[in-house]
């Protein structure tokens, strides 16, 4: 279905790119213009329109990609107690894959749209992951093209970015977030479930990409790319229009040589009639941006004009690539997100060992607490991105770049209490793990909250969505290799004094480049 201009008015979308404004409730309808706030129906119950499909079907989609990435591994550590051979290695070549797909698909997206991007991306993710539980996680290139179904994060942020507008952004992109790690925790309780219950059937041990593969049908049939439809529609439409118009102006051209003056003049008099009517079409919309300047823009009842503004906004171009790297600002945000995500990962990846720790955990204590974990991204980045929105409405976009430096701040005192307990209390290491991981929890709900008001900054920064996301997605995969790495090589104290120093100087950066 292609979608018309006329489909998307204020206050209730965005007329100049027809995202929507609201996700639980509309705000400021002074008057009823569509049937979704005539019947009081919530934006986000509204499945006539592709809002709310592309958010569902992005969250659904997100963590059923993360329950397949983690399955393998988790169906065997637990099927080995946590003691599988190379697991460390394991892991890193499996991020090491999702931090390059996640680049290489976010490409992708800006060229062909979300919906063909997924399909790709679930279809050949599924693959590798059958493959790599055939080969029990043995062949090492397998595990690093699982990390295909990392990409699913770049792509359902990508989508909810391209359907609501900057005002819910914070709340949209979090809860895509939150729900991809929680997957994390679920898979691993999923296959707990299957072990001690002895399950062996084929069908549940290959559930994941089953239930992925048959989504596919769904996301074809029943979703859109945009909020007007989907770009190859798009293009072609647009195509088609550019080609009659250009058959129309070379008729009129050959009109206009075998006419006399006369009927020159009174084409031109036409010319100028047909020129004023498209001007009186020509909508002018005055608006601030978020660093209060005056923005002119003009937006046509042609909508075939504004297909083609969108389609040169969602266009990738080479350039656009170098502009992300010499934007220091989105920058400042990709290294954030290095240090929040990196952190998030280490934390799931080293809660039963922590380093020097040692604790003698049950099979299913570690399922129990790594289930916190997860609940704890379910819950606690939402809000973080729903605080980072508040804020936005209240003080634009110095009100989300403060309260993203105050959840860094607090992470930072958080680790540096974790650092000074551990380091006094280094004899009673084993006694009171207990006490350090609470304090790990605390850390994982400000990290959270964090990583909450991270993704929904960069489309205030740079309009080239895709390749944005799957940088910074690429970055955070980065920085739980480099946690990984740490906790492995290096004591406790030393990883801290390293994670905290990096802390202080991402905070004094983002101050400078973004306040």
């Amino acid at each position: 279905m292609i979608w018309e201009l006329k489909d998307w008015q204020e206050p209730c979308y965005n007329s100049s790119n027809g995202r929507c404004k609201a996700l639980f409730k509309w705000n400021n309808t002074n008057k009823f213009i569509y049937e979704e706030t005539t019947n009081i129906v919530s934006p986000i119950l509204s499945f006539k329109r592709p809002h709310s499909r592309a958010l569902y079907y992005s969250l659904l989609n997100i963590i059923l990609t993360f329950m397949g990435l983690f399955h393998p591994i988790s169906y065997y550590l637990i099927k080995n107690n946590f003691d599988f051979a190379n697991t460390t290695i394991i892991l890193i070549i499996q991020l090491s894959g999702s931090a390059f797909f996640r680049i290489l698909f976010g490409i992708i997206c800006d060229k062909i749209g979300c919906r063909l991007t997924y399909i790709f991306i679930i279809l050949f993710g599924s693959l590798f992951g059958i493959l790599n539980i055939i080969y029990e996680l043995k062949i090492y290139v397998l595990c690093f093209f699982l990390g295909i179904l990392s990409a699913g994060f770049t792509i359902s942020e990508i989508w909810v970015i391209t359907m609501f507008d900057k005002n819910i952004l914070g709340l949209t992109t979090s809860l895509i977030g939150g729900i991809g790690n929680f997957g994390i925790g679920l898979i691993y309780y999923i296959n707990y479930l299957i072990h001690t219950n002895k399950i062996d059937y084929i069908v549940v041990i290959y559930f994941p990409y089953i239930l992925l593969i048959i989504n596919t049908f769904l996301i074809y049939y029943f979703t859109d790319d945009t909020p007007y439809g989907n770009i190859s529609k798009l293009k072609k439409l647009y195509l088609n229009n550019l080609k009659s118009e250009n058959e129309n102006q070379n008729d009129n051209d050959n009109d206009n040589d075998n006419d006399n003056d006369n009927d020159n003049d009174n084409d031109n008099d036409n010319d100028n009639d047909n020129d004023n009517d498209n001007d009186n079409d020509i909508d002018v919309n005055i608006f601030v941006d978020d660093l209060d300047n005056t923005i002119y823009s003009y937006y046509t009842n042609d909508n075939n004009i504004n297909i083609q503004r969108m389609q040169n906004d969602l266009h990738f171009k080479k350039e656009n690539i170098i502009s992300i790297i010499k934007n220091v600002k989105i920058l400042s945000i990709i290294f954030t997100y290095l240090l929040s995500f990196g952190l998030e990962i280490t934390l799931y990846t080293n809660f039963q060992k922590n380093g020097t720790i040692k604790h003698k955990l049950t099979l299913e204590r570690k399922i129990q607490i790594l289930f916190v974990f997860s609940i704890i991204n379910l819950i606690a980045r939402p809000i973080g991105g729903y605080i980072s929105d508040i804020n936005y409405s209240k003080f634009k976009i110095i009100g989300k770049i403060k309260t993203y430096i105050i959840f860094q701040l607090l992470l930072l005192i958080n680790n540096i209490y974790l650092q000074y307990y551990i380091n006094n209390n280094n004899d009673l290491i084993n006694e009171l793990f207990i006490n350090i991981l609470i304090i790990k929890i605390f850390i994982s709900i400000i990290n959270n909250f964090l990583q909450g008001s991270i993704i929904g900054l960069i489309p205030h920064f740079n309009d080239n969505i895709g390749a944005s996301i799957g940088i910074a997605g690429a970055f955070g995969i980065l920085g739980g290799i480099i946690g990984n790495i740490l906790f492995k090589y290096y004591s406790n104290f030393i990883a801290l004094t390293i994670i905290n120093g990096y802390t202080i100087v991402i905070i004094i950066i983002n101050v400078i480049i973004l306040l």
